[in-house]
């Protein structure tokens, strides 16, 4: 009786309101492909109006803390911006979803903002198997994309086509999906609603004081693909205040990094 409560109320702020629903979801995923280490990663996904938001719980938290420093010149001022640089975000993916339109922004390098569009259609493959996951009635779907195999379990009690990442299109919210490896795999962990600080928001104002540079998708690869080759490339390395062996060090732990977190979920 309270789950169906629960659930019912869940369904009428969803129909009847526009404020934004926020689901998070945990994040299990191998960063190396050569190593059997598993890295565990806590992502949120905002949806409003038929439209949805996905990143990094640390990185909307990262967003939140620069606009606030900002839009306060006090606060800018005299906030520890050395101490807060570091410990960034382990992952810059920001996801955008609306009617079927996919957006990806992403920092290549230490500062740049990219991004690029592309329309996704989802050839869902739906099971009649079931499962309970986090106390949620679901169905099993089946899909390609990205070079892996994913299983995905969706449940109706939640009437919203949307889910992690860049997945959606099935006939209610993904609570589970991985794939078929097990090595990517989110789980939804709860949901509230946000009425202030949500992703929304913060995207707005970022876009305000932050310039985010349009390509094609197939240049934002080639851009990713020159970052991992050398990641200082266009910066002011020659400067001669700048100690070249600190150059060096500071590159060599770059690419450690870069190579280190070599199996994307996107495989193509």
């Amino acid at each position: 009786m309270k789950k169906t409560f629960i659930f019912s109320f869940l369904l009428l702020n969803i129909l009847t309101f526009s404020q934004i629903n926020r689901f998070y979801y945990e994040l299990n995923y191998k960063p190396n492909k050569d190593s059997s280490k598993i890295e565990k990663l806590l992502t949120v996904l905002d949806i409003k109006d038929g439209k949805s938001l996905y990143l990094n719980y640390e990185l909307a938290r990262y967003d939140s803390i620069i606009i606030a420093s900002m839009e306060n010149s006090a606060k800018f001022a005299n906030f520890d911006w050395d101490n807060f640089y570091k410990n960034p975000p382990k992952n810059s993916i920001k996801i955008i979803k609306e009617n079927g339109i996919v957006t990806q922004k992403e920092v290549i390098g230490e500062v740049q903002n990219f991004n690029y569009v592309e329309k996704i259609n989802f050839n869902w493959i739906l099971s009649n198997e079931s499962q309970k996951i986090e106390n949620y009635n679901t169905q099993k779907a089946t899909t390609d994309f990205g070079g892996r195999k994913w299983n995905a379990w969706f449940t109706t009690e939640i009437p919203i086509n949307d889910g992690p990442y860049k997945f959606f299109g099935l006939p209610g919210l993904i609570v589970k999906i991985e794939d078929s490896e097990k090595e990517y795999s989110w789980t939804l962990k709860g949901n509230y609603f946000c009425k202030e600080n949500c992703s929304f928001q913060q995207e707005s104002h970022n876009e305000k004081y932050i310039k985010t540079i349009k390509v094609s998708k197939e240049n934002f690869l080639k851009l990713k693909t020159n970052y991992k080759k050398d990641p200082l490339q266009g910066a002011d390395v020659a400067n001669p205040e700048i100690n070249p062996t600190f150059i060096k060090e500071y590159k060599e732990r770059l690419l450690k990094k870069i190579n280190y977190y070599n199996n994307p979920i996107e495989r193509d």
